[in-house]
């Protein structure tokens, strides 16, 4: 959720991510400062591990906020 650079700042935050044709999200982080990071968490055996990620959203080559 957060960035090491800027901890839950949302409205400074560097990362990104733009919708692609197919559905999917391009994310991009531009230095090591702007890196996720999470608190370390204890894998439960045989369940996956779930993220959410927080990003500045780009939509057909436009803006469209945090």
């Amino acid at each position: 959720l957060a960035e090491l650079g800027r901890s839950l700042d949302i409205f400074r935050m560097k990362t990104s991510a733009t919708l692609l044709p197919t559905g999917e999200f391009d994310l991009h982080t531009p230095s090591p400062s702007d890196a996720k990071f999470m608190p370390p968490t204890i894998a439960v055996k045989g369940l996956p591990c779930i993220a959410v990620v927080f990003a500045q959203l780009y939509m057909d080559g436009e803006f469209r906020g945090p």
